[in-house]
């Protein structure tokens, strides 16, 4: 039980940590093509 609850806690959190993960990895990957395209 706890542990359910422990989770449910938790839920928030991880979605919200998640979309800010997606996004670091949104730019970091725009990044990457912007400066290829700028080599080529």
């Amino acid at each position: 039980m706890s542990d359910k609850l422990t989770i449910f806690m938790l839920m928030p959190f991880k979605l919200e940590f998640k979309s800010i993960y997606d996004e670091r990895i949104k730019k970091t990957l725009s990044q990457l093509g912007q400066t290829l395209k700028g080599s080529n």
